[in-house]
């Protein structure tokens, strides 16, 4: 499972022979059950206290899975939400109810971590499992771990949300809730490791425990976000107490084997009169945060209560747009792009949509505005980089590996000093060297002319093409446009609706096949729905096109069969 290259160095100077039979003696030896499985999830070994708690001896279980002790007391819901736990994060903890031997339950405290190799790929899942059983407490101790996250020993956000609910109105009155985000923890993930992260946001937790007062309440609810809850009269002193907090905290943080340079930024929220709703008062707190970043990272925002919002839904949605990428409540839909001549599949463009647990399926023109406007779009846009270099890498080898795909990039991504790198890191970490492709709006484009030519022949170096998305709607400089390495073209919807017999249309529609034609370019006709529109384009030699004649944007395993039953 390791070796002495691989631990701490406070153990390296013990031989390899006697590093062995200490980490055999530790597993052994343990009061706690220990599983090994391979990466398919068939058990390699289990130690002595798995056997104990479980009544299964180790050759009973070799060679099976550990669906064998499920109990039937969690649904599909939990263990979807523990294996991507797993996947993502690379480990899950959590209370879970198993069966014995002798089909009796017993409950268990269990953790169990992904073992990758030094590709990134699976290579074993270690399980290590506290009967919770053998306590007489032991409804006490379940409770308590309920309200108590796994990674941190902090309170959870239901557990925060609870204290403040049950709150009189006396302590009510000098509260005040200050939401405590790590800048860019998606990037810190990435470049160094998810292990990285964890020792980040540990390490951010035990700085604010050892900053907190006793009378002070702290709680982690998300990803890379913490929860102060404290009284104080004065708003100034709490406000100044803050942004020290910042200051300390935003520092480097020493890990086992590298420096992370950590920033946070702070949302505040004080009590309101007559305070009655403890999700209002979060809510607000998490919407300072995004006040601030409105402006930059590394802020200390007082919620704006003045601040002009179309209403409290946007409030709510931004807020719940946050929760969704923790969640994995987001899905790429894929729409399908032909050759004009031949009928050939060209690739596909991802389309991101979110599977809202009250509102239902999303588009993204309910929720990209927001991401924008309050600071969400870079994660945002990372994880959609990630799922298609995912899905390149999963269609490799099969029917589907020539297929490209091409993702959509926002202007603030664009700008984003970390994207250059963080498209490098999927590329080798996925083993993708060709297939995705990259589409910047005309808009965007413009906006990078004096600074953007370097950072597009960066990304095209990289074996990604790039693509000018609605062509035709902005004031191209056709000599900057020469000099960029942009292989595609796509007009825009709006000069293909009536493109058969608007006469406007049709004569832009020619200047933008000529144009990038005449560049070495292939040009892609979007929002192509009917016969006649599909037609006059292959009249006019349009290269590609994609719309509703073709398909609509279909999740992943409806477009697989579309496509195995097309082409």
């Amino acid at each position: 499972m390791t070796s002495a290259e691989t631990l701490p160095g406070r153990w390296t100077h013990y031989p390899r022979q006697t590093l062995t039979q200490l980490l055999e003696g530790i597993i052994e030896f343990s009061d706690n059950g220990v599983i090994l499985t391979n990466a398919r999830q068939e058990i390699l070994f289990v130690n002595q206290a798995f056997t104990l708690i479980t009544g299964y001896p180790e050759e009973e279980v070799r060679g099976k899975t550990p669906q064998l002790l499920k109990s039937g007391q969690h649904d599909s819901a939990h263990y979807h939400k523990m294996w991507n736990a797993i996947h993502q994060a690379g480990y899950w903890q959590g209370v879970m109810t198993n069966k014995k031997r002798d089909g009796s339950f017993y409950t268990e405290w269990l953790s169990i971590m992904n073992v990758r190799n030094t590709e990134g790929k699976t290579d074993c899942y270690l399980g290590i499992m506290q009967n919770l059983s053998i306590h007489e407490d032991k409804q006490e101790i379940i409770e308590y771990l309920k309200k108590r996250d796994a990674m941190t020993a902090l309170m959870n956000r239901e557990a925060i949300i609870e204290q403040l609910s049950a709150m009189t109105p006396e302590r009510r009155s000098r509260v005040f809730l200050a939401v405590i985000d790590i800048d860019h923890f998606y990037f810190i993930n990435e470049k160094y490791s998810s292990s990285a992260g964890d020792q980040v946001i540990k390490a951010v937790a035990r700085e604010l425990t050892v900053l907190s007062d006793r009378s002070d309440q702290l709680a982690r609810i998300g990803a890379d976000k913490y929860l102060w809850v404290g009284q104080e009269d004065s708003r100034s002193r709490v406000e100044e107490k803050f942004r020290a907090i910042r200051n300390l905290i935003s520092r480097k943080y020493a890990l086992d084997t590298q420096v992370v340079d950590v920033s946070v930024s702070i949302g505040i929220e004080y009590c309101p009169q007559g305070f009655e709703d403890a999700h209002a008062m979060l809510r607000n707190a998490e919407q300072a945060l995004i006040q601030g970043r409105k402006t930059g990272y590394g802020r200390v925002q007082v919620f704006n209560h003045r601040e002009n919002f179309t209403d409290l839904d946007e409030i709510d949605l931004t807020r719940e747009l946050g929760e969704a990428l923790e969640h994995d409540q987001l899905e790429l839909y894929y729409q399908p792009k032909c050759q004009l001549d031949n009928g050939k599949l060209a690739g596909v463009e991802a389309l991101i949509r979110w599977n809202h647990p009250q509102r239902g399926l999303l588009t993204p023109n309910l929720f990209i505005p927001l991401a924008e406007r309050f600071g969400l779009i870079n994660r945002l846009g990372y994880w959609v980089i990630e799922q298609a270099c995912h899905q390149l890498q999963q269609w490799r080898n099969t029917a589907f590996s020539d297929i490209s795909i091409a993702i959509n990039m926002s202007v603030q991504q664009l700008m984003d000093p970390h994207v250059i790198h963080f498209l490098k890191s999927c590329l080798e970490r996925y083993r993708i060297n060709r297939g995705l492709e990259i589409e910047l709006t005309e808009s965007v484009i413009l906006s990078q002319e004096r600074s953007g030519l370097n950072l597009l022949e960066q990304i095209s170096a990289m074996g990604i093409l790039l693509n000018i998305d609605d062509f035709g709607t902005g004031y191209s400089n056709f000599s900057y446009l020469r000099k960029m390495p942009v292989r595609f073209l796509k007009i825009d919807r709006s000069f293909v609706t009536d493109i058969e017999h608007n006469k406007d249309d049709q004569m832009i529609v020619r200047s933008i096949l000529a144009i990038g034609h005449g560049l070495g370019m292939q040009v892609i006709a979007e929002g192509v729905e009917n016969t006649g529109q599909r037609d006059w384009l292959r009249h006019q030699q349009c290269d590609l096109y994609q719309g509703y004649l073709l398909s609509r944007p279909q999740p992943l395993g409806e477009l697989e069969s579309w496509l195995s039953k097309q082409f």
